[in-house]
């Protein structure tokens, strides 16, 4: 993997902030019950030029 890094570069670096954990956590359980029932309108979207 070491290619690659002549190819990037890295301009930014986002770190999650630790005090938002339960927050995120929180949305990723609903992202993870929603996603099932929406996947197939993903599909649908990405077919859209």
């Amino acid at each position: 993997y070491h290619i690659i890094k002549d190819w990037l570069t890295i301009t930014d670096e986002i770190k999650p902030n630790p005090k938002l954990h339960q927050l995120y956590n929180r949305m990723y359980r609903i992202y993870r019950e929603l996603y099932p029932a929406l996947k197939k309108y993903y599909k649908e979207l990405a077919q859209i030029n």
